[in-house]
């Protein structure tokens, strides 16, 4: 299987704002990019996402893998998960 290593930070895939501040940088996702994975998908390619987001301010947010994945999975319109 051809895949390709996705960052959500770096792609700017999950755009995140901080959880709770006693949570330090846990985040939770308000916006979903699927650019990216509509283009690797495109090309054959299953995207590894790493589960994590990109603050207002450039900070990187840790996400809870199975949140990202809904939410992505939501924004694609998937009909499996």
């Amino acid at each position: 299987i051809k895949n390709i290593g996705v960052s959500g930070h770096t792609s700017e895939m999950f755009i995140c704002h901080q959880m709770r501040p006693e949570l330090g940088l846990v985040g939770d996702v308000t916006k979903v990019n699927t650019n990216i994975v509509q283009a690797a998908l495109a090309q054959g390619l299953v995207p590894v996402i790493a589960p994590v987001g990109i603050g207002a301010e450039n900070e990187s947010y840790n996400i809870n893998a199975d949140w990202g994945a809904s939410a992505l999975a939501s924004s694609l319109e998937a009909k499996l998960l």
